[in-house]
């Protein structure tokens, strides 16, 4: 919120108990009320980017406000880093402030303070990593099987807490995916087939989702129906579930050509969209949230598209096709790049970092859900013979949210398209707003460890995503991965800039509380690249011209890590997965890098 202009005439501030400060200007206004005034304001007009001796007088009053308040510091770097504020909690300001910091310190250099060792015994059938909480579904059993009824949640360690395990032999139910916000206290349970070695995941008839709290395994006091029912005519041989605040949504085949997205509110019981495959884009592959009221779909027809859609949760909406039902509009079209005639796209997935409702209990702050990267998976294949590898090659597509949120905001303006979408090709759009890279992974975790997919949704992505970071780990040598984290947060501010490489000036600079828990980074091999030029892609077996982009984002790359068969990271750890940790082996432990 801006403050209003104030004219010459104004002629002063009134304060409580018959106080008067007379001020002509807004600059001489009490510095107590500038900071109240310049805590509701965005923090893209408080960056002070340019040199302060060029800057107007009130830029430099206001510049000298904001580095002599903790809490200005503390709200414009939170933002700086795309973080939201948590709880109250016994830290002050300045500890947050310094921890902050401190993060974005370690990050720069993949510096870590500690390594620990969390016991994780049995399979893994299905696996959640939202907000600190590390789940796993499992069995006791030796045989495998498709529905499981072990569950163990792990609140991992970080520098401050040494964390915790919670675990239930028996569910009360058969599951066989799962997705969870902690900050609701929030886990959704997809009943799945109990019979063994049953390649189903869930057999014909109706398709039950559990609405249920982590902490106790009771109904969810939040949700009006403890169980959401679909009936589904044949079985469903893969599933994925998602949450955004009160809405859970579910992306399910029945063979590799049908799939079917269904949303629900989860608190209400609502069913809010059913489309069928008959009512999606053609060969419609992955689907993700942009937030609570819309979502994109890629497809991969053609060259392959993003397709963006909004819904709405008002059941009175008269635009509704079905009593609880709310149409998908279809705003654009986001064409990938141009492929030759033959070429086909055979795999087109989306991965991005989990939502959170709020940030959880015990956390300072926590990554915020505008501010996240998505990562296409795109896979081609070239039918005619070629060299090498390169008859299905894989690349990455990585975008942020940001980019999506400002087409739905143009659409918002427009008049009604008649439900027509824009169509928008990449040249418009991919070369700014995207880094479109070659795929050289072989890391093979990602959301769940055990799938029978017939149409495998989002299993060809291997980068786990959580904000603006990327980690895409790569076997260097026998026993031996390379750790490459990509951070797209480039802002190119001095605020930001300035705290990169150490967090003990900043407590210095801050006049934050001194931590020197918080200073200490081992020396290690990193190699820093900040990459903000444009690339080229150049394939001809699949791509008529050098693909073409230009998203600036920074690498930090280590190569002495252990051969991990999956790595993940959030905002203050780093998790390293070991093989075999599927259906019939045994995960034994994780190794958790606190930052």
């Amino acid at each position: 919120m801006l403050a209003p202009t104030l004219t010459p005439s104004f002629d002063g501030l009134h304060l409580k108990d018959g106080v008067s400060v007379q001020c002509n200007r807004f600059v001489d206004l009490p510095t107590e009320l500038i900071t109240a005034i310049l805590l509701r304001t965005d923090y893209l007009l408080l960056r002070s980017d340019a040199d302060p001796d060029t800057l107007p007088q009130i830029c430099r009053r206001f510049k000298d406000i904001i580095d002599t308040s903790v809490e200005l510091q503390y709200h414009i770097e939170l933002a700086l880093d795309g973080m939201m504020d948590g709880p109250p909690s016994p830290l002050s300001t300045g500890e947050r402030l310094s921890r902050l910091r401190s993060l974005r310190s370690s990050w720069s250099t993949l510096s870590w303070k500690s390594k620990v060792t969390v016991p994780m015994p049995g399979a893994c059938y299905a696996y959640e990593f939202v907000g600190g909480v590390f789940c796993k579904t499992h069995n006791i059993q030796q045989h495998p099987r498709i529905g499981s009824r072990q569950f163990s949640a792990t609140w991992l360690p970080s520098s401050h807490d040494p964390g915790h395990t919670l675990v239930r032999e028996d569910l009360g139910l058969p599951t066989r995916d799962f997705a969870m916000d902690p900050s609701q206290d929030l886990i959704i349970l997809f009943r799945g087939a109990e019979e063994i070695a049953l390649p189903l995941v869930v057999v014909s008839g109706t398709l039950e989702l559990h609405i249920r709290t982590i902490s106790t395994n009771n109904d969810h006091p939040g949700a009006r129906l403890p169980i959401l029912r679909t009936p589904v005519s044949f079985p469903v041989t893969s599933a994925f579930i998602q949450i955004v605040d009160d809405i859970v949504g579910m992306l399910y085949c029945v063979d590799p050509d049908s799939p079917r997205i269904t949303l629900w509110n989860w608190k209400t019981g609502e069913l809010v969209v059913d489309r069928s495959s008959l009512n999606l884009p053609p060969a419609t592959w992955d689907f993700s949230f942009i937030d609570s009221h819309s979502i994109f779909a890629t497809c991969g027809s053609r060259t392959g598209s993003i397709e963006i859609f909004t819904f709405s949760c008002d059941t009175t909406s008269s635009g509704a096709s079905e009593p609880g039902q709310q149409p998908l509009v279809h705003i654009a079209s986001l064409r990938l790049p141009a492929i030759l005639p033959f070429v086909r796209v055979f795999n087109l997935g989306t991965h991005t970092g989990p939502f959170l409702a709020s940030c959880p209990p015990g956390k300072p702050f926590t990554a915020s859900n505008e501010d996240r990267i998505h990562v296409l998976t795109a896979q081609y294949i070239n039918p005619r013979p070629t060299e090498g590898p390169r008859n299905r090659p894989k690349f990455c597509v990585f975008f942020h949210n940001r980019m999506l949120e400002g087409y739905i905001g143009r659409h918002a303006e427009q008049e009604d398209n008649g439900g027509i979408p824009v169509v928008i090709p990449w040249e418009e759009w991919g070369p700014a707003n995207t880094r479109f890279l070659p795929h050289n992974g072989t890391f093979q975790w990602l959301r769940w460890a055990f799938t029978l997919d017939v149409h495998p949704i989002s299993s060809a992505s291997i980068e786990y995503v959580h904000g603006q970071r990327v980690i895409v780990p790569s076997l260097v040598e026998q026993g031996k991965s390379r750790m490459q984290v990509l951070d797209f947060n480039i802002r190119n501010t001095p605020r930001q800039n300035c705290y990169t490489n150490s967090s003990s000036d900043s407590d210095a600079e801050s006049g934050a509380d001194s931590d020197t828990e918080f200073t200490y980074h081992p020396k290690n091999h990193t190699h820093v690249e900040l990459i903000d030029y444009t690339t080229f892609v150049d394939v001809p077996t699949i791509f008529p011209e050098p693909v073409r982009s230009s998203l600036p984002y920074r690498e930090m790359r280590r190569d002495e890590m252990a051969d991990y068969s999956g790595v993940m990271i959030d905002d203050e750890r780093l998790v390293g997965l070991k093989y075999p940790a599927f259906s019939n082996g045994d995960m034994k432990d994780i190794h958790v890098f606190t930052m």
